[in-house]
């Protein structure tokens, strides 16, 4: 028979691509993990070690730096401190196309027994959010634990988000954009139509980085 934890009994997992401080986060009942910035050969945990306005001031210097997925380590140390209090887990990360970060905490999660849910937002930064506050009401309302990744589906394949960087320099750089798009982007940048919404739900800004605007939106219910 599928099982329904209680709100209270769940706690519930991001990695930092959340766009919130540790100590916004934890105001919303969200326990961070750090994805890690490699500089110089070396790994910092992001937020913990290095702030966002670092690795900005870092990149326009010309330094080249690069990220890599939560460390495993951190994953297993967290999820073993809040079974310790709660009954389960709910461990929501950035898009597994865009990072190996849900492989890991999934791989982490199978020593748990069953009690760690590792979930795929398809997104990062407020859609991320936008997933993990779905997941939370999904469970406050009755959704079996069993069925919570197949509940929270028609959701996140409707969450979807516009993000402006302030300059498309590193993008360039790191090969997600190439050299024709870089030169066309920069071109536009100076002329951005934003078109209403109206058929939009939820929708959230958190920090996307210095002198970059990002705004998510989920599907209206």
């Amino acid at each position: 028979m599928a099982s329904t934890p209680t709100a209270s009994s769940v706690a519930f997992v991001a990695d930092s691509t959340l766009g919130l401080s540790p100590k916004e986060a934890e105001a919303q009942g969200i326990h961070l993990v750090p994805q890690q910035v490699i500089w110089k050969d070396r790994a910092f945990r992001d937020l913990w070690e290095i702030t966002p306005e670092e690795v900005v001031r870092l990149l326009e210097e010309g330094e080249r730096l690069t990220t890599s997925q939560v460390a495993p380590e951190d994953l297993k140390a967290t999820y073993e401190k809040l079974l310790k209090t709660h009954e389960r887990v709910v461990s929501v990360h950035v898009s597994g196309k865009l990072s190996g970060t849900v492989a890991t905490a999934q791989s982490v999660a199978q020593a748990f027994g069953g009690r760690v849910k590792v979930l795929d937002s398809g997104s990062l930064n407020g859609g991320l959010l936008l997933v993990l506050q779905e997941a939370r009401r999904l469970l406050a309302t009755g959704t079996p634990w069993e069925r919570l990744e197949e509940a929270l589906a028609p959701y996140r394949e409707r969450v979807f988000g516009y993000v402006l960087p302030k300059t498309l320099t590193h993008l360039h750089r790191s090969g997600r954009i190439s050299g024709l798009k870089h030169l066309v982007g920069s071109l536009q940048a100076e002329g951005v139509e934003v078109q209403a919404t109206l058929f939009a739900g939820a929708a959230v800004s958190v920090h996307a980085g210095p002198g970059t605007v990002a705004l998510f939106a989920g599907p209206r219910r």
